[in-house]
Parts: C-alpha cells; sequence; structure tokens
C-alpha cells in the first residue's frame, strides 16, 4: 500500500522499539529514518520534510510533543502526518497532544499490521489532497 518516494521519520529513545517500528514500515514499502532523541529529530528535519513522524511521547532531552509543536509552527510541515506513540497517556498527555494538534496517538504496544493500514490510507488521501 505504500507509495514510493515517501520518506517517515521514526524517533524513539529506546532502540528496539525505534529498530523494529522501522522495520515494519520498511517492509511495507516505506523509506525510514530513525532518530533516538528530539535533538536528532529537530537536527533531520532542518532540511527535509518526510510524509509522516511517529515520535514518541517521552524522549531523553525532550518530549515527542516539542518535536511535534515544532512541526506544526513551520508551514513545510503542513502535510506532515504525525503520529505519537507512548506506553502511557495520562488525560493531560491527550489534551496536550489534542492541542497541539498531532493526527494520531498509538499506545505501545504497537499493532503494526493495523498501524500501516490506517498511516497508508492517511496517506493516501493526503496525496489525493494534494492533486486538485
Amino acid at each position: 500500500m505504500a507509495h514510493l518516494n515517501e520518506t517517515l521519520l521514526v524517533v524513539d529513545g529506546h532502540a528496539d522499539c525505534r529498530e523494529t517500528l522501522a522495520m515494519a514500515l520498511e517492509f511495507c514499502g516505506y523509506t525510514v529514518c530513525t532518530a533516538a532523541t528530539s535533538h536528532e529529530a529537530l537536527v533531520w528535519l532542518r532540511d527535509r520534510t518526510p510524509r509522516a513522524i511517529l515520535v514518541d511521547t517521552h524522549l531523553l532531552g525532550g518530549c515527542g510533543l516539542d518535536v511535534a509543536r515544532v512541526l506544526r509552527a513551520n508551514p513545510r510541515f503542513d502535510r506532515t502526518r504525525i503520529v505519537l506513540t507512548g506506553t502511557w497517556f495520562t488525560p493531560q498527555d491527550r489534551a496536550c497532544a489534542a492541542a497541539v494538534p498531532v493526527d494520531e496517538v498509538w499506545i505501545k504496544p504497537i499493532d503494526f499490521g493495523e498501524l500501516v493500514r490506517q498511516l497508508s490510507l492517511a496517506l493516501a488521501c493526503t496525496a489525493d489532497d494534494s492533486r486538485r
């Protein structure tokens, strides 16, 4: 279902989670880049615009919501889908995610098949919108 030339960024401080998610997405045809910290992600994003970013809420040296806020403040990322992941979300976390806003929130462990299905559908819809 993935479209060629679609680059995704996976940001997670846990190497196992980051690499497993990246492998699942690459298996489905996406080009995947990874970052372990919010700083690494923001450096990577300086000159790149991924179709989607999957970012963990709790990162060393920062928060996934901080990365999402930076993206939402820059019009270059208007079409970048932001997926927030985490092992838990308090009501305050959910309110903050809605205020940014992020496009989706996924609680770990992630059902990779369902994530890929939802992501592929969402990216296909935004690709169709841009052709109009």
